[in-house]
């Protein structure tokens, strides 16, 4: 009742041998998925180190990156849009022929 053929003896060792290359291959992937984890985990650190080094968030706020990084972009768009008026006033007061000094002093 228990004696098993050469052949089933020989399936079961095959099994078992692709059930432990997948184990392993299964390791191997989990193991890479934890080091791009941890990976990301540290990026998103330097950010939020960063972003309380240029005071752009309060110690004591709770640090939202995604926000963070939003909140720059709107910020940056209109620093681009404020550069970019303050360089068509300047391009009209050189054009109105005012003397150097007046041109030249800040807007």
């Amino acid at each position: 009742m228990f004696a098993r053929s050469s052949r089933e003896v020989k399936c079961s060792r095959g099994s078992l041998k692709y059930m432990l290359e997948e184990l392993i291959k299964s390791q191997n992937f989990t193991t890479t998925l934890q080091e791009l984890l941890s990976s990301r985990e540290n990026v998103l650190k330097e950010i939020e180190d960063i972003l309380l080094q240029v005071d752009f968030l309060s110690n004591d706020q709770s640090l939202n990156v995604v926000d963070c990084v939003l909140g720059i972009i709107d910020e940056t768009k209109v620093l681009r849009v404020i550069s970019s008026e303050y360089e068509r006033v300047k391009n009209n007061l050189s054009s109105l022929n005012l003397p150097e000094t007046v041109v030249s002093s800040e807007v």
